[in-house]
């Protein structure tokens, strides 16, 4: 810090103050999602060190030093998850556990809907689920309402809970049939 040259004046007095050295030192370190840093120093060949929580994986450099120029010796690494996404099916139910490779979850579907695709998949070691694609969870379709003899049907949809309603065309009528 200081005036690195000094001047001998005619006066007999430098001139300027006596120059002092500081340890250089590198800001605080970047912190990263899913991860800490631990620091215990900031100055000139300090060392940083990353750790990643669990579920994530690091990468980049794990430790990194303050070096004469007052930077760090390379960027931040970061923290990437090493679970297999969550899964979710829509009119459904998923049973799941930590999601690591070699887990398994299976798939139910809601009253009214059938399983289209799986109904167990595997977390690979790609963090992918297999078999793909994911299930999903359809409404239950019954078709076209039954044909009644002299009567049209009127039907809202052909999916769960959808409703037909049944006219008798001119001149016949709705009967009641008894079950016995």
């Amino acid at each position: 810090t200081g005036s690195p040259v000094l001047t001998c004046l005619g006066n007999k007095t430098w001139s300027h103050s006596v120059p002092g050295c500081e340890r250089v030192r590198c800001q605080q370190p970047a912190t990263i999602s899913q991860g800490v840093v631990l620091v215990s120093k900031l100055e000139f060949q300090a060392r940083v060190e990353y750790r990643c929580e669990q579920g994530f994986t690091l990468v980049g450099q794990p430790s990194l030093s303050c070096l004469h120029t007052g930077q760090w010796s390379a960027s931040p690494p970061s923290c990437v998850a090493n679970l297999c996404p969550d899964v979710s099916v829509g009119h459904g139910h998923v049973t799941q556990g930590p999601r690591v490779p070699g887990d398994v979850v299976t798939v139910t579907c809601d009253l009214g809907y059938v399983l289209r695709g799986p109904a167990r998949l595997v977390c690979q070691v790609s963090l992918d689920w297999s078999p793909g694609p994911g299930p999903v969870c359809d409404p239950v379709n019954c078709g076209n309402p039954p044909q009644v003899e002299h009567a049209m049907a009127h039907a809202d949809g052909f999916s769960f809970m959808d409703t037909a309603n049944y006219s008798c065309l001119p001149g016949y009528e709705k009967r009641v049939s008894l079950m016995t």
